[in-house]
């Protein structure tokens, strides 16, 4: 990371650029990509695209996550930042949208369902649920080991609620072999876990 300063001639008044450097892990790619020099006060935009069969996994900037966001822009820059972007595989992957549709969907990123329930129940043992932003307010019987994994990370970005005030999200888990279940990056709230054992 950098900061210079480059003074007018003539005796004029200068600018400070700060250097903004961007990396991606392999099968996927981040534009601009490398060194950048910004003039102190602009905006820096970053656009993130994975490679065919992958999705982004995730995206640091200055070594902390801001979730699996396609975009990414520096406002107002006053020093100097690092970016980067790592990609997964979307081997055996469902994708699940509040745009997407449960009859003429089939499940793909560009055609996903729009409940998650769907998603489950069409994503095979070990498989992955990938969720996109929204509020998902359902009931969802969780029947194998899967994991979900949500478009960004709460935290610092915007989040998932799977509940509303009136409409309570119940998760229930069914025993099955070797139950295996990964949330990630996902925010939930109102939410009631119930485990049924025999």
């Amino acid at each position: 990371m950098g900061v210079y300063t480059v003074q007018a001639r003539g005796g004029g008044g200068s600018t400070t650029y700060y250097t903004i450097t961007s990396t991606a892990g392999v099968h996927g790619s981040i534009s601009p990509l490398g060194s950048v020099s910004v003039a102190e006060g602009n905006n820096q935009s970053y656009t993130i695209t994975p490679s065919v069969d992958y999705i982004i996994d995730d995206v640091l900037v200055d070594n902390v996550s801001v979730g699996a966001v396609a975009a990414y822009q520096f406002s107002n820059v006053t020093a100097a930042h690092t970016i980067h972007a790592e990609f997964e595989p979307v081997v055996d992957t469902t994708f699940v949208a509040i745009t997407g549709d449960d009859t003429n969907g089939d499940g793909s990123r560009a055609n996903p369902y729009r409940t998650i329930q769907r998603g489950h129940n069409r994503t095979d043992y070990g498989g992955i649920v990938y969720i996109y932003n929204g509020n998902y307010a359902e009931d969802v019987v969780l029947t194998k080991p899967i994991s979900m994994i949500g478009e960004t990370n709460p935290s610092t970005r915007s989040f998932l609620d799977f509940g509303q005030m009136t409409v309570q999200l119940r998760i229930l888990i069914l025993p099955t072999p070797h139950q295996d279940l990964e949330f990630k990056r996902l925010d939930l709230r109102h939410t009631t876990f119930l485990k049924i054992c025999t």
